[in-house]
């Protein structure tokens, strides 16, 4: 029995390969559960939504931290 379930996952592996690139797929698969695990902690916990952006944007009084934020993010693109 373990003999048959190793190859069929060296098939199914061999057939993943073949057919489309592995890692796009489990990036996007990351991604993708990410999002949905933060967006269900989002629903869960309301008041995870109004900490992080204070977390992240300790001052929104201060036009500075916005004005090189969006200076940097201009320069990238």
């Amino acid at each position: 029995m373990n003999k048959r379930l190793r190859q069929l996952l060296r098939q199914a592996t061999y057939n993943l390969r073949g057919g489309f690139l592995v890692r796009p797929l489990i990036i996007a698969l990351a991604l993708g559960c990410a999002g949905a695990m933060l967006a269900w902690v989002e629903e869960t916990f309301p008041t995870f939504s109004d900490v992080v952006p204070r977390a992240i944007f300790p001052s929104h009084a201060d036009p500075q931290v916005r004005n090189s934020f969006w200076a940097g993010s201009q320069l990238r693109s």
